[in-house]
């Protein structure tokens, strides 16, 4: 939106409290439909006065959830929705032919009751694979849903499965005598693994975005964040990240060109960093936060793959897990990784220690690395000393509890 104002250097601000709702013109409400026990809330409605621009990625999964797949049709579409129906707890996922009914089913109760088309509502199911819907619940739960600007909260604890928490946050940027406000929200704990996962993320903004534009903004930035973060190496069929933007063309869209463009991206960027790095910090069990961080590498695709191994590490995760610096697993993982590579010119540090240079091992750090890896997150840093390629990547650790929760999903 406009500011009249003049504002005359761009800045990003964190909203305090900030929800999916934040931006102008989006309400939401989130109750508890019965899908989920102990009266969790599991469904979240999201809604916006303006039809909204709609920009996704989906997953890499060749399984795909019924939900997920009316999402993507009538985003292929029409490119546009003005509503998001979440359910947790069930996916909506190889229950065959029924799951895509019963999709299409919410999507008439939602347009019926915001009296808009069924075209016009995206979906989204997250939850036990493999069992139908209970639509008596459903539709009796959407009978319920009153949108409010102030439920933005309840939206992001509606969509949980195994989380322990929710994820949001909202900013604000000024830029080219504009404000504008971009939000977002996610949840992911487990069957997370680079190229989506488990997990489900919103973005809603007040802004006018050029299509084209902000699919290969969203697409960049994705592969920079989501997809770099890793805690079981799963997939899910139902993943997808999702930008709303709902803002009046009137006031100019932001595209390649446009004075705000970097800015925003960086905004966006900033809502994707914040959500997965949330969404590795409360892996299944977790008590620690890794961050692999890739200096100097051949080249970027080379520091990503390295960066993406390393937080995927089962080993490394449970050398985590147990404060054991054992950087020998660390350089093993680099071997298996690359096309090729010189351990004589290779420096690990685990948080601020060296551990490994330039080939070899400084096994007089050890008890210091120990001291690193108490930290809530444990940073490694591996530099090539090569060339320019970066890349970071994030995971958690591998604990008891992680395999408590898995063995006992259904049961």
């Amino acid at each position: 939106m406009i500011n009249k104002n003049k504002i005359t250097k761009p800045t990003i601000t964190i909203i305090k409290n900030g929800t999916i709702t934040t931006p102008a013109g989006f309400y939401a409400e989130a109750i508890a439909s019965g899908i989920k026990q102990k009266n969790k809330l599991d469904l979240a409605l999201l809604y916006s006065n303006n039809t909204c621009l709609v920009s996704a990625k989906f997953t890499q999964n060749k399984l795909n959830g019924e939900s997920l797949k009316w999402t993507k049709k009538i985003i292929k579409k029409n490119n546009s929705c003005k509503a998001l129906l979440v359910n947790s707890g069930n996916a909506n996922t190889a229950v065959g032919a029924i799951g895509l009914t019963h999709a299409k089913d919410i999507a008439k109760d939602i347009s019926k009751k915001l009296k808009i088309k069924p075209q016009e509502v995206a979906l989204a199911s997250t939850g036990v694979i493999g069992i139908e819907l209970p639509m008596n619940k459903i539709k009796k739960g959407i009978e319920k849903i009153e949108l409010g600007k102030k439920s933005g909260q309840k939206f992001s604890e509606a969509i949980l499965t195994t989380d322990t928490h929710s994820k949001q946050i909202a900013i604000e940027i000024k830029s080219n005598n504009a404000v504008y406000k971009i939000a977002g929200t996610a949840k992911g704990a487990g069957m997370i693994h680079p190229n989506l996962a488990t997990m489900l993320a919103f973005i809603t903004t007040d802004a006018s975005l050029d299509k084209k534009w902000i699919d290969k903004t969203l697409a960049e930035v994705v592969n920079q964040t989501f997809n770099m973060i890793d805690i079981d190496m799963d997939t899910s069929p139902c993943d997808m990240v999702m930008l709303m933007a709902n803002g009046d063309d009137s006031v100019g869209k932001i595209d390649s060109i446009h004075p705000s463009a970097q800015i925003f991206k960086d905004g966006i960027y900033l809502i994707c960093e914040f959500l997965a790095k949330e969404i590795a910090r409360d892996g299944e069990g977790a008590t620690r936060l890794i961050e692999a961080k890739i200096l100097g590498a051949k080249n970027n695709a080379i520091a990503k793959k390295v960066a993406r191994s390393i937080i995927s590490s089962l080993l490394i995760k449970t050398m985590v897990k147990g404060k054991d610096p054992n950087w020998g697993r660390i350089i093993s993982t680099i071997g298996n990784t690359t096309p090729k590579m010189n351990e004589k010119k290779i420096t690990i540090h685990i948080g601020k220690i060296k551990v490994y240079d330039k080939g070899v091992p400084i096994s007089a750090n050890a008890p210091s690395a120990i001291q690193e890896m108490s930290n809530e997150c444990v940073l490694i840093t591996i530099n090539f000393d090569e060339k320019q390629g970066t890349a970071t990547a994030w995971g958690c650790d591998l604990t008891e509890e992680y395999v408590k929760i898995n063995s006992e999903m259904t049961t």
